[in-house]
């Protein structure tokens, strides 16, 4: 038995499967491809998450700034 091999406690077929897949990922050109496509196609989304994040950030302090001088008002 290797013991850089993983045990799920599930049996012996799907710890076969399971060291398979992990071998797969863990190959250099793998890891260098999946950082690409997340580079290429994920990071636009993740800017755009950020700038609506920023935007209801800015919608709330909005919100609750009228609310207080609403409250002042009164």
């Amino acid at each position: 038995m290797n013991p850089n091999e993983f045990k799920s406690g599930m049996g012996p077929m799907t710890d076969r499967l399971l060291n398979g897949i992990l071998d797969v990922i863990s190959k250099e050109n793998f890891s260098q491809r999946f950082t690409q496509i997340v580079n290429d196609r994920v990071q636009p989304y993740v800017h755009i998450g950020m700038f609506m994040y920023a935007v209801v950030i800015v919608l709330l302090l909005v919100i609750i700034y009228l609310l207080y001088d609403k409250k002042k008002i009164i």
